[in-house]
């Protein structure tokens, strides 16, 4: 996640200042505006989704790791059984 931050942080500060400069031009700039926080609402659905899905990929490891530990049991985790984990959960 933090490679993410840090390639498009640049973007996002321009992103920002144009807003900002947009805000100090008044009330002609709504309609951009407007459009500037549909697309950033857009962008952090598409951020949480990403994030949701990593959290089921950690979830998976946590219950494995679990398992090995509360059962006793060797540690068998190959990453291609996340996958197939994945798949099967809802």
């Amino acid at each position: 996640m933090n490679g993410y931050f840090k390639i498009n942080f640049p973007a996002h500060v321009e992103r920002i200042q144009h807003y900002l400069d947009l805000v100090q031009e008044g009330e002609s700039t709504v309609p951009e505006r407007y459009e500037m926080m549909k697309a950033q609402q857009s962008r952090t659905l598409e951020e949480i989704n990403d994030l949701q899905n990593h959290l089921k990929t950690i979830n998976v490891k946590v219950d494995h790791y679990a398992d090995v530990l509360i059962n006793h049991k060797s540690d068998d985790f190959v990453p291609s059984n996340v996958r197939d984990a994945e798949e099967v959960q809802p």
